[in-house]
Parts: C-alpha cells; sequence; structure tokens
C-alpha cells in the first residue's frame, strides 16, 4: 500500500452534521468524526478486502486499498455519495463502493458492487479488517462480537463503533485481538482466515467476514457494510437492528433524495447555457461541501482536522469566526437562510461577557486553542448579522441578535486607540500584531453595521454614536493608512516587531519605538508601518466597502496587488510578498478576492476569468484547496477548504445577479 501524505489524504468528505468522513482517492477511509465534526477522531484502520476461494485455491485476500487495483472517484451528481470504482490487475474483479453518511442517523453506508470480471466461477467472500481510536485514544477500550446481529462493537465510555452488513449473508469468520500483536486479526486475514476470538481488552482490532454466493464470469453481487455510532451498547445496537429490518438497496437512493432535495432550495440563476458545465458543478459542489462542514450546532470548521499535533500548521478542524462569517454570507446568497441563521445563533451563543469572541472554537462552542484574539472577527460578525438581517427582514432575527450587536459595539468603541484606528490586533493570516488596515474595515464595518441594527431596533442615540465612531475610522484609514510615498495602502501601521528588525530600522533613521508589556516586566518592539504588499487589504472593497466602487486608492492598491502577486507560471493570486507557509503558493481566496474586486468595478469578463480560473485547480472530486501549487498547478495543500469553496459560491452567484452585499 503506498502512504499519502496526510494532507493529500482527504479526497472526499461525507457526512450529516454530526458524523463526518473522509476518504482517499481510492476509497479507503481516513478520518471519521463524532458527534461533532471536529471531535472524536476515531480513525483508526478500516479496511475492505476479498477473498478470492477460485478453483485453483488461491485465498489471498485483496484489499481494496492496496496498489494492485486501478481506480477512478467521483461524487455522484448533487449529492455527498462518494464513488470510487476499482479494476484489478488480475481482472478478476470489478468493484464499484458508494460510501456516504445516513442523513437522519448517525451511520456510515458503505455498498459495493463485486463483478466477476475474469473467467473462472469465484466463491469470493467479503471481509472488513478495523481498528478505531476511540475519542482519539487507545486506551480503556474493548471490543466483542454481537451474535444477534453478527457485528462487532469497540468501545470506549461513551463512544460505540459497530461494524456490520445488512444483507443477510453466512457467517464467514471472525476474530478480536490487539492491534500490532499476535492475536491481531491482520496476522491472518491476508490469508482469508480468522480465528474466532470473541472478545478482546485494550487497543482492539477486529476481523468480520461473509460468504457470499458463488459468483459466475461476467455476473455480480452487492455487500453493504456499515459502520453505527452511538453512545451506549443498548443505542447502538438498536441502530443496527433497524437498519437490518430494511431493504440495503434503498438507502443509496435515500440519501442521493436528500442532498437532491437539499439543493432544490438553492439559489438559481435565469436559465441559461454556461460556457463551461463545471461552473455550475463546482457551485453545487461547494454548497455541499459547505454543508457537509457546518456541525448541527452551527459552527463551522475550515476543514477536516489533518495536522492535530501542529506540526505543519496550526490545525484546521475550528471555528474561525472569520472566515466561517464568509461560508454564512454564502449560504445566504445562495438561499439557505436557516443553515446561515444557525452560524448567527452559535455566534450569540460564545460570545465573551467583554462582548469579543476568542480567536477560534471547538463545534461545542468550547474554547479552541489559540495565539491570540483578533478584533476583525467581531467587526465581521456584526457586519454578518446586518448582512443577514437584510436579506431576510426577519424582525425576530434582529431582536434575537441585539444584545450582542450592543455588547460588541461596546467592545469595539473601548478597543479604539486615539488615532481613532482599532488598538493592535493579529491580521488576518494570523501571522502579525499591528493596526492593521483589514481589522480596521472590519471594525468600521462592524459599527456601521450596528448602527443599522440599532436604527431599526429603535435606539437612534445608539446608532448615532456607532455611526460617529465608523466615519472617524474610515476617516483614519484614508489619512493614516495610506503610503502618499508608495501611493498605495499599507497593510498595517505600528507593528510589532522583533528586537533585531527594531535595531536595524533604529540605524538605518527609520521611525521605531518600545514599550513595555502590561505588566511592564519586558519591553516590545515597534515599527511605524508595515509596507508588505497583501491581498487582504482588497477587503477595503469587499466585504467591507470601506472604499467605494471607482475609489482611485483602493484601485491603485490593487493594481499593485495583482501585478506583484499574481503568479506568471500557473495564475492565481499569492497572499502577500514572501509568503512561504506551506511552500508559498497562490490561494484560492486571494485570487477570487481579485475577482470580486473586478465584480465590484464592473468588470464582469476579468471576474469570469478569474472564476474560470477555479476549474483547472481543484482535485478530482471537484474540491477547492487551500493553495494552489505554484510550479504544476492543482491542489498543494489543504482539501477541501471550506473558505475556498465560500468564495466561489459568492463570485459565481455575483455574476448571475445575485451580490446583496453590495449595498451594505
Amino acid at each position: 500500500m503506498s502512504e499519502l501524505h496526510p494532507v493529500l489524504q482527504t479526497a472526499a468528505v461525507t457526512g450529516n452534521g454530526r458524523m463526518l468522513a473522509c476518504m482517499s482517492p481510492r476509497g479507503l477511509l481516513t478520518k471519521l468524526f463524532w458527534p461533532h465534526i471536529d471531535y472524536g477522531q476515531h480513525m483508526g484502520k478500516f479496511y475492505a478486502g476479498i477473498v478470492p476461494h477460485s478453483n485453483n485455491g488461491n485465498v489471498q485476500t485483496q484489499w481494496l486499498h492496496n496498489d494492485n487495483w486501478q481506480t477512478e472517484q467521483h461524487y455522484l451528481p448533487s449529492s455527498s455519495i462518494i464513488h470510487t470504482i476499482y479494476q484489478d490487475d488480475n481482472h478478476q474483479f470489478g468493484v464499484e463502493h458508494w460510501a456516504f453518511v445516513l442523513p437522519d442517523v448517525d451511520v456510515m453506508i458503505n455498498r459495493y458492487r463485486i463483478k466477476n470480471t475474469g473467467g473462472d466461477v469465484l466463491h469470493p467472500a467479503f471481509i472488513h479488517y478495523f481498528a478505531f481510536r476511540l475519542a482519539e485514544s487507545d486506551l480503556y477500550d474493548s471490543m466483542f462480537i454481537d451474535f444477534d446481529t453478527f457485528s462487532a462493537v469497540q468501545y470506549r465510555r461513551d463512544v460505540y463503533l459497530t461494524v456490520g452488513a445488512l444483507e443477510a449473508m453466512e457467517p464467514y469468520g471472525y476474530h478480536c485481538g490487539r492491534i500490532n500483536t499476535p492475536s491481531d486479526p491482520m496476522e491472518c486475514a491476508p490469508r482469508g482466515i480468522f480465528w474466532g476470538n470473541q472478545i478482546n481488552l485494550g487497543r482492539s482490532a477486529g476481523g468480520l467476514g461473509w460468504k457470499t454466493d458463488p459468483l459466475n464470469p461476467g455476473a455480480f453481487l452487492h455487500v453493504t457494510t456499515y459502520i453505527a455510532a452511538g453512545n451506549s451498547g443498548e443505542n447502538v445496537l438498536e441502530t443496527v437492528r433497524s437498519l437490518q429490518s430494511n431493504p440495503p438497496g434503498q438507502l443509496l437512493e435515500k440519501a442521493q433524495k436528500h442532498w437532491q432535495g437539499w439543493l432544490e432550495s438553492r439559489y438559481q440563476p435565469n436559465p441559461k447555457p454556461e460556457k463551461d458545465v463545471r461552473l455550475e458543478e463546482i457551485y453545487q459542489r461547494s454548497l455541499v461541501t459547505i454543508r457537509l462542514l457546518q456541525d448541527d450546532s452551527g459552527a463551522f470548521i475550515a476543514a477536516p482536522e489533518f495536522d492535530p499535533y501542529y506540526q505543519a500548521s496550526g490545525g484546521y478542524g475550528y471555528c474561525w469566526l472569520r472566515d466561517a462569517l464568509y461560508s454564512a454570507v454564502a449560504l445566504d446568497e445562495a438561499g439557505f437562510r436557516g443553515e446561515a441563521e444557525k452560524f448567527y445563533l452559535f455566534t450569540a451563543s460564545v460570545q465573551t461577557p467583554q462582548g469579543d469572541w476568542e480567536q477560534r472554537y471547538f463545534m461545542d462552542g468550547s474554547w479552541a486553542p489559540t495565539w491570540g484574539k483578533q478584533i476583525d472577527q467581531t467587526g465581521s460578525i456584526l457586519w454578518g448579522f446586518l448582512h443577514h438581517h437584510r436579506l431576510c427582514g426577519d424582525a425576530n432575527f434582529a431582536a434575537r441578535v441585539w444584545p450582542v450587536v450592543q455588547t460588541a459595539a461596546a467592545y469595539l468603541m473601548a478597543n479604539l486607540a486615539d488615532n481613532n484606528l482599532p488598538l493592535p490586533s493579529i491580521d488576518p493570516w494570523e501571522e502579525r500584531l499591528s493596526q492593521g488596515t483589514y481589522s480596521a474595515a472590519a471594525v468600521y464595518a462592524g459599527l456601521q453595521a450596528a448602527s443599522a441594527i440599532a436604527r431599526d431596533m429603535g435606539a437612534p442615540k445608539l446608532a448615532g454614536q456607532w455611526a460617529k465612531a465608523a466615519n472617524h475610522m474610515r476617516q483614519a484609514i484614508i489619512s493614516l493608512q495610506w503610503s502618499h510615498e508608495l501611493k498605495r495602502y499599507y497593510r498595517g501601521i505600528g507593528k510589532r516587531i522583533d528586537e533585531c528588525e527594531f535595531n536595524y530600522l533604529r540605524d538605518n533613521g527609520f521611525k521605531a519605538w518600545e514599550e513595555k508589556d502590561p505588566l511592564g516586566l519586558y519591553t516590545t518592539f515597534w515599527s511605524a508601518a508595515d509596507s508588505n504588499i497583501d491581498s487582504s487589504l482588497m477587503a477595503l472593497g469587499f466585504p467591507f466597502n470601506v472604499a467605494p466602487p471607482g475609489d482611485e486608492k483602493l484601485m491603485a492598491t490593487v493594481n499593485v496587488i495583482e501585478s506583484t502577486l499574481w503568479n506568471h507560471r500557473v495564475g492565481g493570486l499569492h497572499r502577500y510578498e514572501g509568503d512561504n507557509y506551506a511552500g508559498g503558493n497562490p490561494w484560492i481566496i486571494s485570487t477570487l478576492w481579485l475577482a470580486l474586486h473586478y465584480f465590484r468595478e464592473g468588470n464582469s469578463k476579468r471576474t469570469e476569468e478569474l472564476l474560470s480560473w477555479c476549474l483547472n485547480h481543484t482535485n478530482h472530486n471537484l474540491l477547492l484547496p487551500e493553495q494552489v501549487h505554484k510550479d504544476n498547478g492543482g491542489p498543494a495543500w489543504v482539501v477541501p477548504l471550506k473558505w475556498s469553496h465560500a468564495m466561489y459560491v459568492i463570485t459565481y452567484l455575483a455574476l448571475r445577479g445575485r451580490s446583496t452585499w453590495l449595498d451594505l
């Protein structure tokens, strides 16, 4: 078996808001999250194999994830059903595999269609090998065989996962053992053998197998297996018994109809032929992906977690309110108001008593690991409240979030510096502390939004106070964050630096200064301005509307951004000068930010070109990455990234007459 880099293991995702499954390009289950889509992650190993038992006596198990199969993979249209097709190199078997999570029950279904593509009659058995790390631990678990359902149950505290089959097939064998020991079922399963141990204590691994009918050349059969989750043994086995009482073939159709019905409520532009049908296909795939990455709590993860030990990043399986805001905007624009409102109500439930929000959250609303608060997120959420309120016209929503608006606006007002800009905060890329231009734009838009909501709520005095502060901030952005020398906007002013950079700037005649930390114990160092060219400056236009369409200063800034950051080998826009994160590649987000700038300026042709550029850089399942390889094109880092899909939806709909954010 070829091992993939962890970031490339996720080629497709499927789920239901409580369970999230990630699949490799070869149809291997690599991640399984439950009961939230961020925790726990219970994989583990889960292998499917065929034991041929042909007339020549061959009993070597053919594992579907091994390299001796030719594979192709795609989603079924308008669904979250992952379809992987296999043909073995020996031309004995052709296999089709449909993987999906049931919409209303926490069960992952794997349906297999096995065809004899050779010339001999075969007597195959179908087997699974599995070893879960329940709640991300290999401690305190146990596994046993339930003979009534012929399933294996592995459990730890309140997490129970059960593996079995839905068809009424004769058992072939079973075994429970301890992984990486002589009792491990993998010691015998490659030879199509199980040893029949019924129970295991600690670091459990299991194997189950089923006999099938003889398979003549050209004939096929179906095997449908499941991974069911529950919080008790009784609960999970009752789910299994309920499933086994229904025809397994109907589950695929039920799941497909669920997603098709959900997509039917999307905003559909006036029918016209697309120049490339993939534009609409990626629009639909983006909507489904955003929904799959939204937990039932309303929170969104940035992407399925692949780096839990923070070896190459700070992790992705968390809810940042910043990029989640763009996802809520995308869903609102596409007509999914209920999903967007669920996110906004989540934000209301996790607001701090001070009125702001933490950097990021787990799906249950608890604080996630952090490296600093970011004031732009507070402004962004207020702007999102107004966007949703204007689209829905729902007085009840405004009333529900009005207390949140008041405390958030008060927090913003209390965190303004004497120059009318927000106090130093971490930038949107979470790499530097300054009075950032992006942060100031978000706070400006947040105060403007709070003022508008206050007017609707009959609070003119507050509306006036917040509008006045926003107007002062806009003037400060234009006057203080604009460089007359460079003739473009700074990324920020008042940037915190290290002592080496401080000494260099001071020795060469640049403005730099020292301060003390809040306790007066340590010296901090600051520079006057951050002149790095950064794509996030385009937020002065979309979404925060500090600068109106046609604004000469913003247009001059964007011209420099595009000429400096454009990748001339594969296309796409880099985030900022000198970006070396994950190799320093162009990003989908920054490229579509540029597209939305051109849309605001009335250049739909250039917007369409930039949107179409994304078509060539999805993975084979039309999922968008965070980054595109700077030399070769195609996904270079996280797949799928929710923010990329959100920006795609917003841009796609803007070109097709849906851009209510323009009026905010």
